[in-house]
């Protein structure tokens, strides 16, 4: 499974995990005298949570900087469609714990959450 990320076009490593979330953006929703919801739906955006369990140090710095700009262009598998898509996103919070350190060299775990703009 090959480049089943990528951003700006350029494929990321195959990571370990990718779960897709399709959220529904409200705008004023109120209750009405029979107690039922009135909803004001204004857009429908997908988050994409990304993890990588080892990285090297240079891998883990060239995944950082992929999403480092305040938009990208972000190419994922879709579950809604079936196929690949490319929205343009965002990075919001990236968790980067160490994993473990080996001969002096440090790998680690990388979560990233990126939101569709």
């Amino acid at each position: 499974m090959e480049n089943l990320i990528a951003i700006d076009s350029m494929a990321l490593p195959v990571p370990d995990a990718i779960t897709v979330t399709i959220m529904d953006l409200d705008g004023e929703s109120e209750r009405n005298s029979l107690g039922q919801l009135i909803r004001d739906r204004v857009a429908t955006k997908r988050k994409v949570e990304v993890e990588y369990k080892k990285l090297d140090g240079p891998t883990m710095r060239t995944v950082l900087e992929k999403v480092e700009p305040v938009f990208f262009a972000l190419a994922y598998p879709d579950p809604y469609t079936g196929g690949r898509r490319t929205i343009t996103a965002y990075c919001g919070d990236r968790s980067v714990p160490i994993k473990y350190i080996r001969n002096g060299q440090i790998y680690w775990n990388v979560k990233l959450s990126m939101t569709e703009r």
